[in-house]
């Protein structure tokens, strides 16, 4: 059980740093939306973590699913 475990504290840090990205992404959006000085840094910052969400979202949900799966595996 511990690759249960590595894949369990994956998730938990990928799903940490998605509720960061999240709150970063909040703020860059208000920045670009008021687009006072620094707005294109800001909107070249919030494409980037953007990106990054999307990636990690991806990743989060493979392990989900490997969780899944192993859970399956056991229940049959």
């Amino acid at each position: 059980m511990r690759c249960e475990a590595e894949v369990r504290a994956k998730v938990e840090v990928g799903e940490s740093e998605l509720r960061a990205l999240a709150q970063e992404i909040a703020q860059l959006t208000q920045q670009v939306k008021v687009g006072d000085d620094g707005w294109r840094t800001a909107l070249e910052a919030l494409a980037a973590r953007i990106e990054r969400r999307h990636i990690l979202s991806n990743n989060v949900e493979g392990l989900r699913w490997v969780l899944t799966a192993d859970m399956e595996l056991l229940a049959s």
